[in-house]
């Protein structure tokens, strides 16, 4: 099953419940093992907040990448590292087979983060119902990807600008690998709150 390790998932649940009525897609940067977005579909389900596209960005490929603003480390690992394409196959089919028969639609670019970017600027092209939609507006996003001061900046600034009234940042493990007063001070900066004391995670919503 989608996996679920982690700290302070209740954030996430929590902050996913504000956005209902909030126009938008929701989405994580870093699926990994699928356990955040899990997290996000079943709150959006409990919600009754329905119809959604979820995105999810994550390269895969054993590629490496800084975790670590203070000794370098590299989370994803050359060849067979912690985060292989084994784990992609693995997450997606049970990804897709979790959100069958439900109400909500999962979009998967295995990209990174500056490729996204690059490609998905102008919109996430969304098809349903005989109709094609560009949406450049996102409810919520989960970021979970590098976690370098650099990158998480980068990502904040990309989906901030891309945010409305009611929209919901949340980032992961603020707690050790980078500067999150930096991201806090930028938002704040910008008309985002804090939603709630951060632990492991940290969530803002879009005043």
């Amino acid at each position: 099953m989608l996996n679920e390790n982690g700290r302070d998932y209740h954030i996430l649940t929590n902050a996913t419940k504000l956005i209902k009525g909030v126009p938008g897609l929701t989405g994580e940067v870093g699926l990994r093992e699928g356990g955040g977005s899990k997290y996000i579909i079943d709150a959006l389900l409990e919600n009754g907040d329905l119809g959604r596209t979820h995105i999810a960005i994550d390269p895969y490929g054993s590629i490496p990448y800084c975790q670590s603003e203070a000794n370098q480390e590299l989370e994803h690992g050359a060849g067979n590292g912690p985060y292989p394409n084994q784990m992609m196959k693995k997450a997606l089919s049970e990804l897709y087979g979790y959100i069958n028969n439900k109400e909500i639609e999962v979009l998967f670019f295995p990209l990174e983060d500056t490729e996204f970017f690059d490609r998905y600027g102008a919109g996430v092209p969304v098809y349903s119902n005989g109709k094609k939609e560009l949406i450049n507006c996102y409810a919520l996003m989960y970021l979970d990807g590098p976690h370098s001061l650099d990158s998480t900046m980068r990502e904040t600034i990309f989906f901030a600008k891309r945010s409305v009234t009611g929209s919901v940042l949340v980032f992961d493990d603020v707690e050790n690998y980078y500067d999150h007063g930096s991201i806090k001070s930028y938002l704040e900066n910008n008309g985002w709150k804090e939603i709630e004391p951060p632990a492991s995670k940290a969530s803002y919503v879009k005043a």
